[in-house]
């Protein structure tokens, strides 16, 4: 297949554009080039000296007549400088070509560019998951694979599922997969350490004592110690329904180990008869702590009424701390409407749970004092029916009607936690994000710069002059049109805010990709966007 190149469409080095408003913000804007046909910007990964790789994926088109390029994905990767200029490529899918490797993933790890991939060695019958340098510079495959692990092949059990975390040091980088189980099995899952140069530290099997079928990990971690942590829900019966005549059906279990003692693996469960507990997250701290902060709901797995805080003693196997936040009423009516406002005041007087609805948690903030940051978008989906509008549509189709799913990011939820678990404050960004894109424009990123917690994301522009209009409780719908501004909120450390607009979509002319953005040093933020098949970098100085 023909690769096609990018061409420049304005010819200009780099302009540097100072913020009208009162910053020391410089926005400094790469070339307006053309992108690849019907390849999209999938990940941007940060390097040293101010380079970055671009992940770009391409899949093959459903009109192909070569069955076997049928359901394939390639990938390239894009080399660009600290000049926002593109400096080397590879398509990894010539690169590979005749190796049989599915691509994982690719990320930067201590001064190195890696490629995980997985290989299903039939002659011997075992899955090879394989760790592959590739060269910063050049970017072209270096040396020799390395295959981490190999696992024995059972197509009824299907392929094993390959992921990664990087300690915070970034001097452990821990391989975790699934093993091929029955469901009435309990639970397998292997996990390899390595150090910061590819050399193998641990490698383990971990049986979670908990059926396959009655188990969901939700997340894992690896410590600077190397110790390790997993995390899932423990359903009571095997449908995974989370409710039971309105109790919940499931408890968090914890297992962690201990790198001096990597066979062992403790449990810690939390459970509570009337209490939804939800999407919570474990973190190492600085100082080697095991915490953990998540949601609780009197009423259901998808509303919140405050945050429950817990702290581990690894030793024992037991909770230190389980504090548990109801949020106030104030917080909980923060940017809402008058009468949604009304609405939950209402709730509370009559004895009812006052609680938010659908707010998932993104990120939880580790502070240096032991407190932490939680940061939730409120996110769901709905759908509606329309006449077709492809093949079967017109006047000689039969006129079928589709389903279209919408995907709405709404507010921002940002609650700081002090060392002890108990509330600092609570803040709430209002915005309106509805695409049938699957969110590719919208949601956010956030980034610690100095002392103070930034958020990118794109709003209407009357979303930030609304205290000068008569409409002051309204937020209006993200437009993706010239007027889109592209929007910067502050937070202090005494949970201040304020909303700063860089730039409208018709300066930068491309739409910006917040969910792509990466902090690429200390004051900088990388953004990057499109608009049909324009691109863009630029970076965002402090």
């Amino acid at each position: 297949m023909k690769h096609t190149c990018l061409f420049i469409i304005l010819l200009f080095s780099i302009v540097t554009i100072s913020i009208a408003q009162k910053t020391n913000i410089k926005i400094k804007w790469g070339d307006l080039t053309r992108g690849n046909k019907g390849s999209f910007v999938e990940k941007i990964i940060a390097g040293n000296n101010g380079d970055f790789y671009v992940k770009r994926v391409k899949e093959s088109s459903i009109t192909s007549f070569n069955v076997a390029d049928k359901d394939k994905v390639r990938y390239t990767i894009q080399k660009y400088n600290d000049k926002l200029k593109k400096i080397a490529t590879i398509d990894l899918h010539k690169a590979l070509k005749g190796k049989q490797e599915n691509i994982e993933d690719i990320f930067w790890h201590h001064n190195k560019l890696l490629m995980l991939t997985q290989h299903l060695n039939r002659s011997e019958k075992k899955y090879q998951l394989i760790i592959r340098k590739i060269s910063a510079d050049a970017l072209s495959l270096k040396g020799d694979k390395q295959v981490v692990k190999e696992i024995d092949y059972d197509w009824t059990l299907g392929k094993p599922t390959l992921d990664y975390r990087i300690s915070k040091d970034s001097t452990k980088l821990m391989l975790l997969y699934n093993l091929p189980n029955k469901r009435n099995n309990e639970e397998k899952i292997g996990y390899t350490i390595l150090n910061k140069n590819l050399k193998k530290i641990t490698e383990r099997t971990l049986t979670i004592p908990i059926k396959d079928r009655f188990f969901e990990i939700e997340g894992y971690e690896v410590a600077n110690s190397g110790e390790m942590v997993i995390w899932g829900s423990e359903f009571f019966n095997s449908n995974k329904t989370l409710t039971i005549i309105g109790k919940p059906n499931f408890q968090t279990c914890i297992f962690y180990t201990h790198p001096k003692k990597p066979d062992q693996l403790k449990q810690v469960t939390l459970k509570d008869e009337k209490l939804f507990i939800n999407q919570m997250e474990m973190a190492f701290t600085n100082s080697n702590q095991l915490i953990g902060v998540g949601y609780y709901s009197e009423e259901d797995t998808e509303s919140l009424k405050g945050t429950i805080y817990v702290k581990i003693n690894k030793k024992e196997a037991t909770l230190i701390m389980q504090q548990k936040n109801e949020l106030s009423i104030e917080a909980l009516t923060e940017g809402l409407s008058e009468a949604e406002g009304k609405r939950l005041k209402k709730r509370q007087t009559t004895g009812k749970s006052a609680e938010l609805s659908n707010f998932v948690v993104d990120q939880l903030l580790l502070r240096e004092d032991g407190g932490a940051i939680l940061i939730a978008e409120e996110y769901f989906e709905s759908n509606y029916s329309r006449s077709g509008t492809g093949f079967y549509a017109g006047p000689f189709g039969t006129n079928q009607r589709e389903t279209v799913t919408n995907y709405h990011h709404n507010d921002i939820l940002i609650i700081n936690l002090n060392p002890n678990g108990k509330i600092d404050w609570t803040k709430k960004i209002t915005k309106k994000q509805n695409s049938i894109d699957g969110g590719y424009y919208s949601s956010y990123k956030p980034a610690i710069i100095y002392d103070k917690l930034y958020l990118f994301y794109n709003d209407h522009a009357k979303n930030l002059f609304k205290e000068n209009t008569d409409k002051k409780d309204r937020t209006y719908d993200l437009l993706l049109n010239n007027d889109a501004v592209f929007v910067m909120s502050v937070i202090t450390p005494k949970g201040n805010l304020k909303k700063v607009k860089l730039f409208r979509a018709g300066e930068s002319e491309v739409y910006m990709r917040p969910q792509t953005i990466q902090q690429v040093s200390a004051n900088e933020i990388l953004i990057y966007g499109d608009k049909q098949r324009k691109i863009r970098f630029g970076k965002i100085v402090f």
